[in-house]
């Protein structure tokens, strides 16, 4: 039986901007039907229009030096922590009303925006005391038939209701109540956090990671229960993301994987949940002694999901993962698609473009062992598709 055929990925850049005096990339946020890309750096939001290169597919060569500027730039007052879309749009942006994301700065209240970067709500997430609480992370799900921020502070998680306004639930995990439930709790400061969106347990389950290195387990209907991922036989540094693989293929759910990424680690976890004692498999991503955030981006194709990811040494890593939906939901295969050497540095922020042919970076890094700060620059990568026998 023949194998089906490979298809090989090749990258072109065809447009770039260096952001002057930032260096340190936050994240990337797209709106797939106006072809727009949001960038945040240091303080600020970048917003940047790839409607003229999307069309011509412009090469960088041929373009004019090659250089693109945004259009819009926002000043918010204080860094940046965290940024998230709404998770609710997994692939594209159907409908403006769902074009939302959250976001947090240092000693500044959640805030929710659309795309265009319009206020719409703040978010005032207070602690036992009724003050203001440091957020550290988000995680932000919006749709007509559920509304959740998640928001994670020092030894806590916040869950508020955004179409009510309310908080729901003020998760203390230096609580009695949570301390007498569990011989081990979370602690520190809660660095990231990723709700369930599909099967099992979904909007109710959710992961926190925290920069104390550990990983639990959470259901907003039972709230003082938790379980620990751990691994005795890896040494784990700080978590810094956190991801459920959520999605299905023929109306058949992945419930019981999660990936998890640590500071100065040169791999990213894969979790059976159901076995919470071992990690299940390592993925490669290079790391030089980055304490940055890395996101990941998701792609589904048929049974297969597509995680597409940067790294502190400038590669663009392809990976590809197959679920056997029928038995058990047990990850059947991993293995490297691609790892690609851009001419580029670090490179916390990727995001792909669900209907195009295109990719977008956002490099740099603060704080390495390069001894000097890499300045942030944002590029756009032409994708092209080579199919080998």
């Amino acid at each position: 039986m023949e194998e089906p055929n490979y298809q090989e990925e090749s990258i072109e850049c065809i447009a770039s901007c260096n952001l002057t005096n930032e260096n340190t990339p936050v994240g990337i946020i797209l709106n797939d039907t106006e072809k727009k890309v949001l960038t945040a750096c240091n303080d600020k939001l970048y917003y940047f229009n790839l409607s003229e290169i999307i069309d011509s597919y412009t090469s960088f060569l041929e373009k004019e030096d090659g250089r693109i500027s945004y259009y819009k730039s926002i000043h918010l007052g204080g860094n940046i922590r965290s940024i998230c879309r709404n998770k609710q749009i997994r692939d594209h942006v159907r409908t403006n009303n769902m074009a939302l994301f959250a976001l947090n700065c240092r000693n500044y209240p959640v805030k929710v925006y659309n795309f265009d970067g319009e206020l719409i709500t703040t978010v005032y997430m207070k602690n036992q005391f009724e003050e203001i609480d440091e957020i550290y992370s988000l995680e932000f799900i919006y749709s007509e038939e559920s509304s959740i921020i998640l928001g994670g502070g020092k030894n806590c998680v916040h869950v508020y209701d955004y179409n009510s306004g309310k908080t729901l639930e003020y998760i203390n995990f230096n609580s009695k109540e949570c301390k007498i439930e569990n011989s081990k709790c979370q602690k520190g400061i809660i660095s990231c956090l990723s709700l369930k969106t599909s099967g099992i347990g979904s909007f109710s389950v959710f992961a926190s990671g925290s920069f104390s290195k550990t990983i639990f387990l959470h259901d907003l209907s039972d709230l003082h229960s938790q379980i620990q991922l751990s691994d005795n036989n890896l040494n784990l540094n700080s978590v810094t993301e956190l991801y459920w693989l959520d999605g299905s293929y023929d109306s058949k759910f992945m419930d019981y994987h999660l990936i998890s990424g640590h500071r100065n680690s040169d791999y990213l976890y894969i979790w059976d949940v159901r076995k919470p004692n071992n990690i299940l498999f390592k993925l490669d991503r290079e790391n030089f002694g980055s304490n940055q955030r890395y996101n990941i981006n998701f792609k589904y194709f048929e049974d297969e999901l597509i995680l597409t990811y940067g790294d502190s040494r400038g590669n663009l890593n392809i990976q590809k993962l197959k679920f056997n939906y029928d038995y058990n939901k047990f990850l059947q295969n991993v293995r490297q698609r691609q790892k690609i050497k851009l001419k580029s540095q670090s490179i916390p922020c990727i995001e792909r473009f669900f209907d195009q042919k295109l990719l977008v970076t956002l490099s740099g890094e603060r704080f390495t062992s390069c001894e000097k700060d890499q300045g942030c620059t944002f590029k756009v990568w032409k994708i092209n598709t080579n199919t080998l026998s």
